[in-house]
């Protein structure tokens, strides 16, 4: 299934690659692939409406036709979503919104099969010592007792008999293992079989009767990752490695819609296109879209400031102390963002801020800061600013003035904590023009959108 969807995903691309180049040469740099995606499965669906518009009722596509794979071009690759939200675009209103996770998939020590130790939704810790020789804190047995034999299969081997430590969850080293592979330990009964067998990786050993924990056992031991094992099969390698796989999991998700209309009088049109040329359906759906771009941005914005759980919430005085420069004291705010991309990395063991969103007032000092540099954009709404160091800076009049949000989007459709699913773009009803000379048109688009980890998000504002 994921190869037939590659191979449908590079087809539409390719369909539309001379409208994916045009956007290219405008914005003077490459469409990273996720864009590419999105803008192909937008043009694509845009042209399936129109084909079936004109095969049914061909007098109502009208300027439709002229403006509407315009429409999507300059719209899709534009949104600020690309830039902080995962972009997956939707085959369907109700869907699957797939995501990778990256699971160790042997047991070793304390890390137990299938542990996730990258993923969108669950990311955290790594174990350090999984690649490594080091085997530690495996448990062995679930529940000690006292004057009881055990034996037990020991899954990385050979063990260097050196380093074994066998110990109680409370921390008590129960034995340790010799050179001969004899175990010795305060319960460890003598008359017992009490032995780490090396090469086989065969833990036995006996407690006393004098032995008064309940508890778990653990060991703790190297082994040599170095040589093949003998007893693995013919022509398999190395059969002590430890391993990792990759999963596409999946999460439902559905489409919801931004719906407008609009209307004009037949005068009107007449006279805009007699006196000045311009035809009031392409002035209208260049607003209307527009206008449905901007909202996006602002809920997709707004909800992760909602949304950022990374930790305490930042907070930053633009009050100066006498003696330092307005200029010097603005710059100190670059050492609050660098605290709130380390606890994002703390808080998901893996990245950091590479964005931030910000209110007007925030905007205002970040723009008179030495290392901002502006990106020359005159826009309306949310848009981006420019770069602040690494960081991309995006401004939302809409966000409280004093607030702002630092997060972390990766490079492809996959690595983020928010995914954005574009179904439906723009589209438009047919063109009526009832008895009373009054034109009217309605707009919609359809998306989804999920958030899935708080951790690689934290908020903040500033106070007097």
């Amino acid at each position: 299934m994921a190869n037939i969807a590659n191979q449908k995903t590079k087809a539409l691309i390719g369909k539309w690659n001379k409208r994916i180049a045009m956007v290219e040469k405008i914005n003077n740099e490459p469409l990273t692939f996720e864009k590419k995606c999105a803008l192909a499965g937008s043009l694509e669906q845009t042209y399936q409406r129109m084909v079936q518009k004109e095969a049914t009722n061909p007098g109502s596509i009208g300027a439709y036709k002229r403006y509407a794979l315009d429409i999507v071009t300059a719209t899709v690759p534009n949104l600020i979503a690309f830039d902080i939200y995962a972009v997956q675009a939707m085959d369907n209103r109700i869907g699957m919104l797939n995501y990778m996770d990256y699971n160790y998939s042997k047991g070793k020590g304390s890390t137990p099969a299938g542990k996730t130790f990258a993923s969108s939704i669950n990311m955290g810790p790594s174990d350090r010592n999984y690649s490594s020789d080091l085997v530690k804190d495996e448990v062995v047995v679930g529940t000690l007792a006292p004057d009881t034999q055990y034996s037990i299969d020991l899954p990385w081997y050979p063990v260097k008999l050196s380093t074994f430590i066998l110990e109680s969850d409370d921390g008590e080293v129960i034995a340790v293992a010799g050179a001969d592979g004899t175990i010795t330990g305060t319960h460890i009964d003598g008359a017992g079989v009490n032995s780490v067998n090396a090469a086989a990786g065969v833990l036995k050993f006996k407690t006393d009767n004098t032995y008064a924990g309940t508890g778990t056992a653990t060991v703790t031991y190297r082994f040599n990752n170095e040589d093949i094992r003998s007893d693995g099969p013919i022509n398999t390698g190395f059969t002590n490695v430890p391993e990792v796989e990759l999963k596409i999991n999946s999460l439902p998700i559905e489409a919801s819609a931004r719906t407008l209309r609009s209307y004009w009088a037949f005068d009107a049109q007449y006279e805009l296109q007699k006196e000045y040329g311009q035809d009031i359906e392409t002035l209208l759906a260049t607003q209307v879209t527009g206008e449905l771009a901007h909202e996006i941005d602002n809920e997709l914005t707004l909800d992760l400031l909602g949304f950022a759980g990374a930790g305490t919430p930042l907070t930053w005085s633009k009050s100066i102390t006498p003696g330092i420069s307005l200029v010097d004291h603005y710059d100190s705010f670059n050492a609050k963002l660098v605290e709130g991309a380390n606890i994002i990395f703390n808080a998901t063991r893996k990245v950091k801020a590479n964005f931030i969103i910000c209110g007007i007032e925030v905007a205002s000092i970040i723009e008179i800061m030495r290392n901002f540099t502006p990106s020359g954009i005159v826009a309306v709404g949310p848009h981006y600013l420019g770069m602040l160091g690494n960081l991309k800076v995006f401004v939302n009049p809409d966000y409280p003035s004093d607030e702002f949000v630092e997060g972390y989007k990766g490079s492809n459709m996959f690595d983020a904590g928010a995914f954005y699913c574009p179904y439906m773009p723009v589209s438009s009803t047919d063109l009526i023009m009832d008895a009373n000379f009054r034109g009217q048109r309605g707009w919609a688009t359809m998306y989804g959108k999920k958030l899935l980890n708080s951790r690689m998000y934290i908020k903040g504002r500033i106070t007097e």
